[in-house]
């Protein structure tokens, strides 16, 4: 299953599946639907990620906790924006700029609900959590 999320507009600008479509010969993919927009916006890879260095950082002893867990986040923000990057191009289409930026604030939304480096109620930050997983999916990119 590709990263890119499969809309209408992009089927139509693609011109393999232009071709399929006007002749009705070779395979045209399915439109993503809300299921499949989450999935492919929440950056599970940096989110994995995230969690395995915060775990192991917030084991440690005798370590600048908070610097480490800020730098994990930053570098955590810029994988996150390559890897969606890479598995979202394909040639002849523009970059998938707003899926990209989406899954961005999803792995931001997802450390600030494990409680660090950020400092928040974790009731506040769970609901956050609930409210952008339930409604990123909504929001289909025209891209």
């Amino acid at each position: 299953m590709s990263r890119r999320i499969i809309t209408q507009k992009y089927i139509n600008e693609d011109p393999v599946y232009k071709q399929n479509l006007a002749t009705g010969v070779g395979t045209v993919p399915e439109i993503d639907k809300y299921l499949d927009r989450l999935l492919k916006y929440i950056p599970a890879e940096a989110v994995g990620l995230w969690i395995a260095a915060k775990t192991i950082i917030t084991k440690g002893s005798n370590i600048p906790v908070q610097k480490l867990l800020w730098i994990c986040f930053s570098v955590g923000i810029i994988f996150t924006f390559l890897w969606t990057f890479k598995l979202t191009k394909k040639d002849g289409h523009k970059h998938a700029w707003k899926q990209i930026f989406i899954s961005m604030v999803a792995f931001a939304v997802w450390v600030l609900a494990t409680g660090a480096p950020f400092t928040m109620n974790p009731v506040y930050s769970s609901l956050i959590l609930l409210a952008c997983v339930s409604g990123i999916a909504f929001f289909e990119p025209q891209e």
